[in-house]
This record gives C-alpha cells, structure tokens and sequence, in this order.
C-alpha cells in the first residue's frame, strides 16, 4: 500500500510539474485507499501512473483571490506561485462549477463521481467521515452526499392494499433519521463547504412509495421490480388513497430538503426521479400519478437551493416527461436506452448536462485506452461549456477510486 501512495504522489507530481498540493495525509484516508484497490472492480486492467492524486493540504493564497467571489472565502485548488508568476488564472471547484451552471466558460471540464456505502456509514458523524475521506481521495469538482439514511415510514408501515395508505402521517423534521443526515449533512458542509460545492440526495416520493411496499412483504419475489408493479397496480385501481400519502411524501421531502439547505448549508440537491421508463407506465400514468408530486418537492427547493441537479434515473426513460422540471442541470445514463447527451441537451433547452461516462464500463473495468476514448468521445460531443464530467448513475461500491482520479486527470489541460 505504501507502494501505491508513493505512485499516486509521484505521478502527481509529474503531472502538475509544480509544488505539491496537500489535502491532509489521514489515517483514514490511507486505509480507503487500501479497500478500494483491493475491490474486485478493475484490479489488474489498469497499469501506469493513476493520474493527478495526492493527500495534501492547499497552501494559503494572497486574499485577491478571494474577492472573486464575494460570498465565499475559497482556496485555490491547484494555484501555484508558478502560476502567479505566469499570470495563469486557474479556477477552484466552486467558480468551475458555478461556471458551467451558468453556461460561462472554464479552465477545464470539471468532474465528478459518486456510489453508495456500506450501512454503516448511513448518518451522523460517521456518515460525514466516510464521505469526507472518499472526497479528499478522490478530490472532485463537486462533492454529492449519499442518503442512504432512511425515511422513517419504510419499514414501518405495512402496505398491502391501497387502503393501507391512509395510516401514513407526517414525518416531522424531528424524525431521528431526518437529524441523523442534516447531522451528517453539516459536518460535511462545514469540513468542506468552503471549498467545493455540496449537493445531497433526494429520492423522488416514486422511490419511497416502492421502497415502503417493498419492506412490506420482504419475502416476495422480485424485489424493487415485483414492488413498482404492486404500487402502480394500486394506483390503477384505487387511486385515491395511493396519491394521497404520495402528498404527504412530497411534504416531507420539501421540509427536509428545505432544512439540508437552510440549517445544514448545502449549496445543492441532487434529485434522484425514477419511474420515468417507458415500459413502465405511459406518459398519461406518469403525468397524472407522479410528476405532481415531483414538482411540489423541486418547487419548494425553488429560491432556496442555489442548484439543483435533475437525474433521471433508469434504461429507456423519456426524457420527454422531465423536460419542464425547474432543474438547472441535467444527468441521465446516454448509453442504456437513452437519448444522446447532445439530444439531452437539446431537450432540456440547453442547460448544463453532467455524465457522459457509463457507469458500468471502462470506468469501472478499463482498460485505459477505453475509458480515455470515452472521455475524449463525451468532450467531441458537448465542449466544455454547460458540461460536467460524470457517470450516468452511481458506480459501484467497491470501484477503485484511482479509476475516478485517472478520469479526472484526463481533464487538465
């Protein structure tokens, strides 16, 4: 292991031919590393140098700097003495990203990745730890805070008929689940919020309402698909009390995502829709039976959350069924079924676009001339304006992260 964070210091150094960056040689970061590089993804298809990564701590910079952007003290990721001197002017992560949020243009293409830990790290203080470790590993442009820390209801109402659904009351904010991620959520702003922007997930009322069937009968065959039929079966036949606890979801989504960015200090969500495959329901279906409550969510994020990023989740989606959510970026797996990124773009009326990187090919498993043609082929196709770097959905779990700081690495320019 000392072997490889010799290699990844030394080819940062290569790469970057200047001092050194630091963000902090943690024990807990060493030990990440060892997992992830051990993980049965991409072990042994990758050779050479791992791209632009180290464990450092950014040297303070003139305060010049830092009117910039009034709001934010920053520091300089990446800016070096030698840069000054040259009159080089290198973004940080939050002009860079604001950058292409705005459609502006920018020093490089930036990139981010994102997967789901163990259950372990679900809230609280440990929830911000294992997020902050995998953010000073893998260093990217903007850092998206998994919640995998439940809703309170699943697991806890038992649905087996349409009319179960009327036993659901409000989750308050209070909710210890609810408290356990702003906790989480605000150690994490607090840690890094300065110097990169911070998005947390929101899971569509859609993903609930399946989630709350599928913990009621954990036995059934099938799963999450065997629970999405029972709940549009419900629907279909008893709409009635279906859409009404869909009403109290969205109720409890817009309070708590309106308190991750009021009282956490999130700049962003990250809005996971589902249910937006074709072969799922029809276009009429979906307009009468989720999008309204999609909207009441997004809606209340309005004028609150600086950005919120739309990912429209699944294989064969239509798009066409997002196209008016109030979003300002837009993330979609373009290789399962999907529309083009240049298609996408067109669609959602050219606002930024993050992906481009299939979550389940090279990136994951190489080899490298592959992913580097898949970076090269996204960047033909958008340019590096209103365009972020990504995957399609999350990568897997015990994806090696130098994968993610190699694909990174192909950005600088």
């Amino acid at each position: 292991m000392a072997c490889l964070h010799n290699a990844i210091i030394a080819s940062t150094a290569a790469l970057s031919g200047d001092e050194e960056i630091n963000h902090g040689d943690t024990e807990d970061t060493k030990e990440f590393i060892a997992q992830r590089t051990q993980s049965r993804c991409f072990r042994g298809r990758f050779s050479g140098s791992v791209g632009a990564f180290q464990f450092s701590s950014v040297p303070s910079v003139s305060p010049w700097f830092f009117f910039r952007d009034r709001l934010y003290r920053r520091r300089r990721v990446g800016y070096t003495r030698r840069d000054h001197a040259k009159g080089a002017y290198q973004m940080n992560k939050i002009e860079r990203v604001r950058a292409v949020l705005r459609g502006e243009a920018v020093d490089r293409v930036p990139a981010g990745f994102w997967f789901h830990f163990d259950p372990e790290f679900a809230g609280g203080e440990a929830m911000a730890r294992r997020h902050l470790t995998y953010y000073r590993a893998a260093d990217p442009d903007i850092m998206k805070v998994m919640n995998d820390t439940g809703y309170a209801p699943i697991g806890t109402l038992q649905v087996r008929a349409p009319g179960d659904w009327r036993r659901l009351e409000p989750t308050p904010l209070s909710d210890p689940l609810f408290q356990s991620h702003l906790d989480g959520l605000k150690r994490i702003v607090d840690a890094i919020g300065d110097e990169v922007l911070v998005m947390t997930t929101c899971f569509n009322p859609f993903h609930e309402a399946v989630a709350v069937i599928r913990a009621s009968d954990p036995r059934a065959q099938g799963g999450e698909v065997h629970a999405r039929d029972v709940l549009l079966e419900q629907l279909r036949s008893d709409p009635e009390p279906v859409l009404g606890a869909l009403q109290v979801m969205a109720e409890d989504q817009a309070r708590l995502y309106r308190a991750c960015i009021t009282e956490a200090g999130a700049h962003g969500i990250y809005f996971s829709a589902q249910g937006g495959e074709r072969d799922l329901m029809t276009d009429e279906e979906h307009a009468r039976f989720f999008k309204p409550y999609d909207l009441h969510v997004l809606n209340a994020l309005s004028g609150v959350a600086e950005f919120v990023v739309g990912h429209f989740c699944g294989k064969g989606v239509n798009l066409e069924r997002f196209r008016d959510y109030p979003v300002q970026m837009a993330n979609w797996a373009h290789q399962s079924g999907n529309l083009s990124l240049t298609e996408g773009r067109e669609l959602f009326g050219g606002i930024a676009i993050l992906g481009g990187l299939d979550e389940r090919g090279p990136l994951v498993y190489g080899p490298r001339e592959a992913l580097r043609a898949e970076v090269q082929a996204a960047l033909d196709a958008m340019g590096d304006r209103c365009f972020m770097l990504g995957a399609g959905c999350t990568v897997p779990s015990d994806i090696d992260v130098a994968n993610l700081v190699y694909a990174r690495s192909l950005l600088a320019r």
